[in-house]
């Protein structure tokens, strides 16, 4: 499952842009847990296909230890549309693109699920750039 976290020194996607804030990563990285890591054959840094019932994404991963197994935690709003997927090391992934705004939200708010998507993780295809 897909579930959203919030990252430091940034507000949605507020402060992402900042140098100083955002210690150098511009991009919101795939947290799983390390054994989840290692049971997928990946190591931290390694680009990932994040696939839910609705759509995928391209994710950079990264261990957590506070992650439970099975687990993949990112922060909502950076990346964009789907042309600059292959840019996730600069502006990371899109997650809204992985919710379905139209089969699973709150009758009362029209809010969709923004957590708990099932979510398929798979290795990237090579084509796309290796981690600075």
């Amino acid at each position: 499952q897909l579930i959203s976290r919030r990252m430091p020194n940034v507000y949605n996607s507020t402060g992402r842009d900042i140098e100083e804030l955002n210690r150098r990563r511009s991009y919101n990285p795939a947290y799983l847990h390390p054994g989840d890591l290692e049971s997928l054959g990946l190591r931290n840094g390694d680009l990932v296909e994040i696939t839910s019932p609705h759509a995928s994404i391209l994710g950079v991963v990264e261990a957590a230890k506070e992650m439970r197994r099975g687990i993949v935690s990112m922060a909502h709003c950076f990346g964009d549309i789907p042309k600059y997927d292959e840019e996730v090391r600069k502006i990371g992934s899109n997650t809204a693109r992985l919710v379905d705004n139209a089969s699973h939200f709150d009758p009362h708010t029209g809010i969709p699920r923004m957590s708990a998507i099932p979510v398929r993780i798979s290795r990237a295809r090579s084509s796309f750039p290796a981690a600075d």
